[in-house]
């Protein structure tokens, strides 16, 4: 699946799987409070890449999954508003340690509460019941935990705020890279 086109005219849905798809951030969902659970886990996007040479194989590029993981909770917690089970796992919007070495426990963690503290009706997320423990963090700290990605000029402009110029090495839409 690359949309959810369609889907809307199931009204009694409670449990959608939408594991290994070609979803990503532009999903759309349609608003369905039975919705109870959703698995989105490994969605890719992929795209084939040939060579000039005729006789090598072409490549496949994974270029797109869920990865706005702010967009994502603002998508789902207004249109799914039942839900109480939610897995993401293998999306770069979940930072869990076995899809991406990136990452380490305290940033799954900080994730979990974040993504609890926006969803508090919650009660699995990913592979594992959300304690009581957690939503207690969730609620005193989870809106710190919020990811901002920055840009190329976010981050010239943050240099040049803090140190008066143009950070060295930081890309310049200026020059070709």
């Amino acid at each position: 699946l690359q949309t959810l086109a369609g889907i809307e005219y199931f009204v009694s849905l409670e449990e959608l799987v939408l594991d290994n798809n070609l979803l990503d951030d532009t999903v759309r969902f349609f608003y369905n409070p039975q919705m109870r659970i959703l698995s989105i886990n490994k969605n890719k996007v992929w795209e084939t890449k040939h060579h000039s040479t005729p006789l090598l194989m072409p490549k496949l590029y994974c270029y797109k999954q869920i990865t706005d993981l702010e967009h994502f909770l603002n998508e789902i917690s207004l249109k799914l508003p039942g839900l109480t089970y939610l897995s993401l796992l293998g999306n770069p919007a979940c930072p869990d340690q076995l899809s991406s070495s990136d990452h380490d426990e305290q940033d799954y963690r900080r994730y979990r509460s974040y993504v609890v503290h926006r969803m508090p009706s919650l009660r699995f997320l990913d592979s594992s019941a959300v304690r009581a423990q957690e939503r207690e963090e969730a609620h005193q700290r989870g809106h710190y935990y919020r990811l901002i990605r920055l840009n190329s000029d976010s981050v010239r402009r943050l240099g040049n705020c803090l140190f008066g110029g143009v950070l060295e090495g930081a890309p310049n839409k200026n020059r070709d890279l």
